[in-house]
């Protein structure tokens, strides 16, 4: 599966949507991994997810980072919802930057609710994507030849 968030900014709000942009990978067709996944379903629940992580500002853009000095971002009011991976999958999230509150910004890197919101949006799609993966691997171990049957003459 490949995936490629779409992001869009509309009066401070920031937007993420993570869909399919193609399903299969260099084993599995596309068709095999549908397949797959309808076999061997997985939920991918935001109760699984922790929404933190550290970030710097390096060319005007929030990235995540373990240097020492980044700023510690989370996405504390999420609700828990649950998606099923397949070739519908579509996770979004919008950020309204004029909600963030003043005390989550700091003087030296992410100095704008702006620059909280689009770290917040990253934070989503980073974690989104890698609990993604997880779940497919989970799913990929499971194929074997299982369905896989030799005619024999009695």
């Amino acid at each position: 599966m490949k995936i490629l968030p779409e992001r869009s900014i509309l009066d401070n709000k920031y937007k993420t949507v993570i869909r399919p942009l193609e399903m299969g990978d260099s084993i599995r067709t596309a068709q095999q991994e549908i397949d797959m996944l309808a076999d061997t379903p997985q939920i991918l629940r935001y109760s699984d997810i922790e929404f933190k992580g550290s970030f710097i500002v390096s060319n005007g853009n929030p990235i995540l980072s373990e240097d020492e000095n980044a700023v510690v971002v989370t996405i504390d009011n999420i609700n828990n919802k649950e998606f099923v991976i397949d070739e519908n999958l579509e996770i979004s999230l919008e950020i309204d930057a004029t909600k963030v509150a003043d005390g989550l910004l700091d003087s030296t890197m992410l100095t704008t609710k702006q620059l909280y919101a689009q770290a917040q949006i990253i934070l989503f799609e980073t974690k989104v994507k890698n609990r993604i993966k997880e779940l497919l691997e989970i799913a990929r171990s499971n194929v074997n030849d299982f369905e896989v049957v030799t005619e024999e003459t009695l």
